[in-house]
């Protein structure tokens, strides 16, 4: 028999089923569901921090796997998951915090040198990918603490979001109405690449 699982937010955090588990936070900015485990990224006012939680959907409480300082918690924070890893952006001090899913361990950081505004994150089989909004481009690292990127995808314009499909290309959406299809290498083919008209 299948379960079905509500999730939506609610005005003192996430709520599943009618139960709050996030109930000191005031904003979800993402939310990940891999392998019946949560992992969500919200803000907390009162606190002035950005926080990673992670549970198990059976648990009413989720547990707080990641924290960091922020003034201004105005910023979208975006994580990815997969059945190995978590990893989520911190946007301030640039770097990529990178745990374990099967523990709920933090493993290393990934400093993001170069980038001028880390903005969407994107876990592959053997890498992670990473926009940087500002500077207008895309970067693979390998999953360690390397501050080099396997390669970088320039001359994007305000890249955000990212997702790939089973052949291994990447598509990353903009806020300028494109979706950019990038190969598993690196390569921005502007061929393919699509327009969205409003």
């Amino acid at each position: 028999m299948n379960k079905k699982i509500e999730i939506r937010q609610a005005g003192s955090g996430l709520q599943l089923d009618q139960t709050t588990v996030l109930p000191k936070c005031h904003n979800i900015h993402s939310a990940v569901l891999v392998s019946g485990r949560l992992y969500t990224r919200c803000a907390s006012r009162k606190e002035k921090k950005f926080i990673t939680y992670s549970g198990s959907l059976d648990e009413p409480t989720q547990s707080v796997l990641h924290s960091e300082k922020d003034e201004k918690l105005n910023q979208i924070i975006h994580i990815s998951a997969n059945k190995e890893y978590m990893a989520s952006l911190d946007f301030v001090n640039k770097t990529l915090n990178v745990f374990s899913t099967i523990n709920n361990e933090h493993l290393f950081d990934i400093q993001l040198t170069g980038m001028e505004r880390p903005y969407g994150v994107h876990l592959t089989s053997d890498g992670v990918l990473v926009t940087d909004f500002i500077g207008g481009k895309l970067s693979k690292y390998s999953m360690s603490s390397s501050y080099e990127p396997l390669w970088t995808c320039n001359g994007l314009r305000e890249p955000s979001g990212i997702t790939t499909d089973e052949s291994g290309f990447i598509y990353v959406s903009s806020m300028v109405s494109e979706i950019y299809i990038i190969s598993s290498g690196g390569d921005l083919n502007n061929e393919y690449n699509l327009q969205i008209f409003s």
